[in-house]
């Protein structure tokens, strides 16, 4: 029973129907090659891809209908006369047998399609990456620029709350000095005490001298 377990092999055959057998003849072509297939072993899983482009002409067709079914089989029973009715088979244009390998990962179409959309966004992302670069390489001045903008912001945000500080106190100051200027040009300037009082005294000195001088009777 092992021995028998070890021989089943998993397979994936692909296969093209030509355009011109039309819709219901391509549905009933299809089911006898399913029947083909059973009669070789076990079907697994069937992925019909629809009429799809070909890569290059065949029998002087440019489309085909896409058809994948996955099968389980004894290795190599049934296998080789499945390939023969295929390869005589006017309405299959190509056909593709083959073995997966044990852990294979079974995709369907839409597995594909999702996959692929994937990697338009990644080169689509890597492209306007490159093309950035590009731009800058070709524009160094213009990053240089923006470099600079964006350093003088900042620091026009940092300077800009202490230097109207700065002004304020200044202009303060200014009021203080210009309010104590007027304040001693209106306030009359009042003569020491002790320098009125000798001025006072010298007066009366010069008039006693004076009068000396001028009496005529006074022997010097």
């Amino acid at each position: 029973m092992a021995r028998l377990l070890d021989d089943v092999q998993n397979y994936e055959l692909m296969f093209v129907l030509s355009p011109e057998l039309g819709e219901a003849n391509t549905l009933k072509k299809v089911e006898e090659i399913k029947a083909t297939l059973k009669a070789a072993g076990k079907l697994t899983n069937e992925d019909v891809w629809g009429m799809r482009d070909l890569a290059y002409r065949i029998r002087k067709q440019d489309r085909g209908f896409y058809v994948v079914l996955n099968f389980s089989a004894e290795n190599g029973k049934g296998i080789t006369e499945l390939d023969r009715t295929l390869r005589l088979d006017a309405a299959v244009l190509r056909h593709m047998i083959l073995k997966t390998p044990v852990g294979y990962e079974l995709k369907t179409l839409k597995d594909y399609e999702a996959e692929a959309k994937e990697v338009e966004k990644l080169e689509a992302k890597e492209l306007a990456e490159k093309e950035q670069k590009a731009e800058e390489r070709l524009h160094p001045a213009k990053i240089v620029k923006k470099a600079v903008e964006k350093v003088e912001k900042v620091e026009e945000v940092e300077v800009k709350k202490p230097v109207k500080k700065a002004e304020k106190v200044e202009k303060e100051e200014v009021k203080e000095v210009e309010a104590a200027e007027t304040e001693k040009e209106e306030k009359p300037v009042k003569a020491p005490a002790k320098k009125v009082k000798a001025k006072e005294e010298l007066s009366d000195v010069d008039e006693k001298l004076k009068r000396i001088m001028d009496n005529p009777d006074l022997i010097i």
